[in-house]
């Protein structure tokens, strides 16, 4: 039995390397061609149209919840079903994985004890955001009053 797990070939890794840049290139060129202008503008007119306490409870809660809320949900998405079929077989790469490198396969506890780790992780990675809500709900409460408190003042 080859103690290794097979490799891709080097047409494969240019694919890959190729993939990756082809998605992230429109998003690149949006930029680049003044998409940054458009989007400072848009915003700018966006927070003129609705009053300062939504805006500021949008920045906040996108900033702290839905942002963070998102990359959690999607590394989760991302590593969540590897992780749990590395704990059900106890082999790491898994039976037929292609890898980058040589790498030699690894079997048992060591790595049922990886996956359940790497779970934890996600798990916890999946409750920050609720932590982070109570977070922003604090701040907008506390920006809230020191704002009715300012214009109370000022009026």
């Amino acid at each position: 039995m080859n103690d290794y797990a097979p490799q891709y070939t080097k047409e494969e890794k240019y694919a890959i390397v190729l993939k990756g840049v082809l998605v992230l290139l429109p998003f690149f060129l949006f930029l680049i061609l003044g998409g940054y202008e458009w989007m400072r503008e848009y915003f700018q007119d966006t927070c003129r149209l609705v009053n300062e306490f939504a805006t500021t409870r949008l920045i906040i809660y996108g900033g702290l919840v839905v942002l963070p809320g998102g990359v959690c949900l999607a590394t989760a998405m991302l590593f969540g079903p590897r992780a749990v079929k590395m704990l059900k077989t106890g082999q790491m790469p898994l039976p037929g994985e292609k890898v980058l490198a040589p790498t030699r396969y690894k079997y048992g506890r060591p790595v049922r004890i990886r996956a359940a780790l790497l779970l934890l992780l996600l798990a916890a990675l999946l409750i920050l955001p609720f932590g982070l809500a109570h977070t922003a709900k604090e701040m907008v409460t506390s920006i809230e009053t020191n704002m009715s408190e300012l214009l109370k003042s000022c009026s």
